[in-house]
């Protein structure tokens, strides 16, 4: 399995921030989802692990978000959630794998 640094850099994610975001989004699922983030890093093709394991990321927050609380906090927080991503961009990620921007 390469380093999470060379699976960065083969998926062509180079700028420090976004390389840093990514490392960010990655630490929790591996610290919480340790077995799915490894299938994940030995399965998945390097270009795409940065993103998935974003993507395992979003879907853990969400997940937290749901469930905890009662019914009123939930639907609070997963209406603060929706208006936090939809406010971020959420639907246009700065990159992609593929992508030219990064």
């Amino acid at each position: 399995m390469p380093s999470w640094r060379t699976t960065l850099t083969t998926a062509g994610i180079s700028g420090t921030r976004l390389r840093d975001d990514y490392t960010h989004a990655a630490r929790p699922v591996l610290r919480r989802e340790s077995a799915p983030y490894l299938a994940l890093r030995l399965l998945a093709a390097p270009p795409l692990v940065p993103a998935l394991a974003a993507g395992l990321a979003f879907m853990n927050l969400v997940d937290d978000v749901a469930e905890t609380g009662t019914p009123q906090q939930r639907a609070a927080g997963l209406t603060a959630l929706t208006e936090r991503v939809e406010g971020s961009g959420g639907d246009r990620p700065r990159s992609a794998p593929g992508s030219a921007d990064r």
